[in-house]
């Protein structure tokens, strides 16, 4: 599927923003819309009840009807501001992810800080059940390569929030409606008989 650069604000370890700069990786746009990187998958905990990872805080950047998403519940990424602007993402918009042929939906629910690549790939725990990694501490994330695929505007279209935060298997549900009207991805072999 072809593929074009998307344009990222560089951010510099002390968080200062500077030019924006083409990342031919890890972020691509593909042909149909959606916005494809490669990250290890972090613990985010932001929202759940209870416990939580060394930077949890009581609530989401998403909320509905004042009330975050529930990490252990809801599947969903956090992303840096810039990030999400960049590609066009409001929170709420669906991502796919994939770890090790394993595919699971999420939301877009939590904004991390843009510092570091790490915070590129951040998860809730229920994100990493759907992903079939079971955790073992609060602090026990995925180094391996996992694949996501943002689709901009896709909570709008299909209503995601409308009912409330969806969990693992309304994630599914939204998934399979949204890949259901995505044009096929486009194939650049030419099979006609000459």
């Amino acid at each position: 599927m072809p593929v074009s650069p998307l344009r990222v604000p560089h951010v510099d370890s002390r968080g200062r923003q500077g030019q924006f700069v083409d990342q031919t990786a890890p972020f691509q746009k593909t042909e149909r819309g959606s916005v494809t990187w490669s990250a290890g998958l972090q613990i985010d905990t932001d929202g759940a009840r209870g416990a939580g990872d060394r930077t949890h805080q009581s609530t989401t950047s998403l909320t509905v009807q004042g009330r975050s998403a529930d990490a252990s519940v809801t599947p969903y990424v956090a992303l840096p501001p810039s990030v999400a602007k960049a590609a066009g993402l409001q929170l709420g918009d669906l991502v796919k992810v994939t770890y090790k042929g394993t595919s699971a939906w999420a939301i877009f629910a939590d904004s991390s800080d843009d510092r570091g690549s790490r915070k590129l790939g951040e998860g809730s725990p229920a994100l990493h059940s759907a992903l079939g990694h079971p955790l073992r501490s609060l602090n026990d994330g995925l180094d391996d390569v996992v694949s996501f695929e943002a689709f901009p505007g896709s909570a709008a279209k299909l209503g995601v929030l409308a009912n409330g935060f969806p969990d693992a298997a309304a994630a599914r549900s939204f998934g399979a409606r949204l890949e259901a009207a995505q044009p096929a991805p486009v194939d650049s072999f030419d099979s006609t008989p000459r």
